[in-house]
């Protein structure tokens, strides 16, 4: 058809949809949680805030565990083309009733209680919306080499702070006098829409014939990713403490340059992942005392809150951005694991962000709601510093260097070790899987004819191209003697007796 013509071309053409679609997602999550171009002037309090981010984001978590643990039922619908962008417009739906149950809208024409109802709804509706296209942005991560997954995550936070400054320019532009900014609305209500199009789009890119199938089995869901999965939650939960405290005690339109800055300061730190992508060398790489480190400032930080933050409402601004460096390198490991082990991203995504941000809710729902009840400050501070322990426990005891060098670094058939996947640069990762040509017809018209296995099929793709044993090894992640035992067989199917033979053989069927 040529519809799908018109797609595929796209998506060869800009392999970073998925990318612009996270970024998108990553600008929406900022603006909706600061709140600044969404909230009219009689509801500019952190009420509304609080209850849009636990709402929406409980939804959200809800969603990505529900998908992660009925991945295999769930994997016929999530790889439709239209699930992402059906998806999406249903969290479009959403937000535009978030943006009617304000005080200028439906609050005039029906009851606290119908309101009430229609803005619940709405945050149900747009977190549950967005869970397949975060599942399917991890499925096209989870695809790329560790370089050019950190590259791609590089690019989306470009996309997010370009996206978000777009949306509060003109702010002068409202819907009545002090009502919403209507630029930030609009962005708001159709970013989840455009998330999902730009995501829907990316699937009809081609996939490498190479690529293993990801399981779907939890025996192959690693205990060290379990430990992984459980550190990174209880730093979510302080962090997020922090951010809910701190959102009853700083006025809201006293958050904008701060928020702002951090989002600023974000260009630098991207910028720094970009040259560990493209130039560092793989020894001075070491994503364990990075995932640590970032560990230990945020539990700082959140020990340090109470104190300075006091006095100095720009602290609290530390907080976030610290988490969103943690983000940026918590995915990168998520994405690590689906390439490396593969298991599929609908289990690892849909755990790995899904208890994310599960108790990332919860902490902003104490923080909120429970600690302004606390009228002694020499309590709020201890539980403060208890929760800076408790961070430092989970970075040194529960997901230490030892867990993630069991995890990343593992020498077992058909896993490639971390440090070695980083020794591959950004232009190693071109291969054939870039598009479908007579090349890869051949190919599949000579599996079948001669009845070869999966295995079989990958090491014919790559002898044909030239590979050596040592080599097609490495790229399927298997021994060299597995290699060889797949070439003797493979010679023997196709009555051949040298490479130079088999390549001849691929040669003729291709140009038949």
């Amino acid at each position: 058809m040529p519809k799908t013509r018109i797609f595929t071309q796209l998506a060869a053409s800009c392999p970073s949809m998925a990318a612009i679609a996270f970024g998108f997602w990553l600008a929406w999550s900022r603006m909706v949680f600061d709140g600044m171009v969404w909230i009219s002037t009689p509801d500019y309090s952190s009420t509304a805030v609080t209850r849009i981010y636990t709402e929406t984001t409980i939804a959200l978590a809800v969603a990505l565990i529900f998908i992660g643990f009925n991945a295999k039922r769930l994997s016929g619908l999530a790889d439709r083309r239209s699930t992402p962008l059906l998806s999406g417009a249903f969290s479009s739906i959403g937000c535009l009733l978030i943006i009617l149950a304000g005080p200028y809208f439906l609050q005039r024409a029906v009851g606290a209680g119908t309101w009430g109802a229609i803005f619940i709804a709405g945050c149900v509706m747009t977190g549950i919306g967005f869970a397949p296209i975060l599942v399917e942005c991890g499925k096209s991560f989870g695809r790329l080499l560790p370089r050019n997954a950190i590259l791609q995550m590089a690019f989306t936070y470009f996309i997010c702070v370009g996206t978000y400054f777009v949306a509060l320019g003109f702010p002068q532009w409202r819907f009545f006098d002090d009502g919403p900014q209507v630029l930030g609305t609009t962005m708001l209500i159709l970013l989840p829409l455009l998330s999902g199009l730009f995501v829907s789009i990316s699937m009809y890119a081609p996939v490498s014939e190479t690529t293993r199938q990801p399981s779907f089995d939890f025996e192959h869901f690693p205990k060290p990713l379990w430990k992984l999965v459980a550190s990174v939650s209880i730093l979510a939960f302080a962090a997020a403490v922090v951010q809910g405290w701190a959102s009853t005690l700083v006025a809201l339109y006293n958050t904008v340059i701060p928020s702002s800055f951090v989002l600023l300061f974000q260009v630098p730190a991207a910028a720094s992942f970009v040259l560990l992508a493209v130039g560092s060398d793989t020894e001075n790489v070491n994503f364990g005392r990075i995932f640590t480190m970032v560990m230990v400032v945020a539990g700082f930080f959140v020990a340090l809150a109470p104190v300075v933050g006091i006095n100095n409402h720009a602290f609290y601004q530390t907080v976030p951005f610290s988490m969103r460096i943690f983000d940026f390198v918590y995915c990168c490991l998520l994405f690590f694991v689906v390439y490396q082990r593969r298991i599929s991203a609908m289990i690892v995504v849909g755990i790995g962000v899904g208890f994310y941000q599960a108790f990332s809710a919860a902490g902003w729902a104490v923080g909120a709601y429970l600690l302004p009840m606390i009228s002694s400050s020499m309590v709020t501070q201890g539980i403060f510093v208890g929760l800076s322990f408790l961070t430092l426990f989970a970075a040194f005891m529960i997901f230490s260097e030892k867990e993630f060098k069991q995890l990343y670094e593992e020498r077992v058939e058909g896993q490639t070790p971390l440090s070695d996947l980083l020794k591959k640069r950004i232009d190693s990762s071109v291969a054939i899987e870039t598009h479908r040509g007579k090349f890869n017809i051949a190919i599949d018209f000579i599996a079948d004819e001669f009845k070869l296995s999966r295995r079989e099929k990958d090491v014919l793709r790559y002898l044909a191209m030239g590979y050596g044993s040592s080599k097609v090894a490495d790229e399927m992640g298997i021994s060299w003697n597995t290699v060889r035992t797949h070439t003797r067989n493979l010679y023997g199917k196709l009555d051949v007796h040298s490479k130079d033979d088999l390549m001849a053989l691929v040669d003729r069927y291709r140009d038949m």
